[in-house]
């Protein structure tokens, strides 16, 4: 997926897939839909398609756990987000809310220019949006390395 990070949220789109809290984690929390996996690319830093995610749907936040450190792994931070998502075609619209943060849109969709059609129809400038990741963002407009604190979350 290619995706570009937007400031500002669209209030033309129409189709609603669902809507439902996100959290952005090593591990998954009851509820959640799924256990996303992201890795940095071989591509430039801060490129479009920079991001590489797989996501697994994960029933039981323990059992997830207890499996990932049977096989060796180690959670290193928990980090809750809000993330609201909208597809329209084959492009999909996540609204993100972090904590401290304001509200941003990311557009992901097959290729970069399905991504830029789209932030166009939404009157956004594209050489103006952002590419990379969450921590990328706090460090950018906070100064702050959330990849150094072992939870982030909302109270």
């Amino acid at each position: 997926m290619h995706d570009a990070t937007h400031a500002h949220a669209p209030d033309r789109l129409q189709e609603s897939r669902h809507s439902r809290p996100w959290r952005l984690a090593p591990l998954a929390r009851p509820g959640w839909e799924g256990l996303p996996h992201r890795q940095a690319g071989r591509r430039r830093s801060g490129a479009i398609d920079s991001i590489l995610e797989a996501q697994v749907e994960v029933g039981d936040f323990d059992a997830a756990q207890s499996l990932l450190e049977a096989m060796g792994f180690i959670a290193l931070r928990y980090q809750e987000n809000y993330r609201e998502e909208w597809q329209l075609g084959d492009v999909v619209f996540d609204f993100d809310t972090w904590l401290g943060l304001p509200t941003f849109l990311e557009i992901e969709g097959p290729d970069e220019p399905a991504v830029q059609h789209a932030a166009d129809s939404l009157g956004f400038d594209f050489a103006a949006a952002t590419f990379g990741s969450v921590d990328q963002v706090y460090l950018s407009m906070l100064g702050r390395d959330i990849l150094a604190e072992p939870r982030l979350v909302f109270d």
